[in-house]
């Protein structure tokens, strides 16, 4: 099974927030598939923990999860950024959802997130307690 990841399951890894040990648990038993990480969501991490001071998380982010493999960054091309925008009006998205959307129809992938967006677009979403 192929999963992209959303932003918020990351940074409530990244941040030690309410969901981090659920979130934490949730890789443990998904190493076994392939995951992917959008360029938008590590962009968006990024800035996130940047603004907050948060610099020694973030680069551990990189090594832990970015530089080893474990989970690979996928990106959409420039010339087809105009599906993004056609997903967001289809399906009442913002730019961040549709990226992600746009990415997983693109790849074929199973979104996993927080975000409850995605339950109004045929693909849905998993949650961590699809992978309990």
């Amino acid at each position: 099974m192929d999963l992209l990841i959303d932003t918020n399951v990351f940074v409530d890894v990244a941040l030690s927030q309410a969901k981090a040990e659920e979130a934490s648990e949730f890789f443990g038993r998904v190493s076994q598939f392939n995951l992917f990480i959008s360029d938008f969501s590590l962009h968006s991490i990024s800035v996130i923990l940047i603004r907050q001071r948060r610099t020694e998380p973030l680069l551990k982010f990189y090594g832990d999860i970015i530089r080893t493999g474990f989970v690979r960054v996928l990106s959409i091309p420039e010339d087809e950024l105009g599906e993004v925008v056609v997903r967001a009006e289809k399906f009442g998205l913002d730019f961040d959802d549709a990226y992600q959307y746009t990415l997983a129809e693109q790849h074929s992938l199973e979104i996993v997130s927080y975000d409850s967006d995605f339950d109004r677009t045929p693909r849905g979403r998993k949650t961590r307690a699809d992978f309990a």
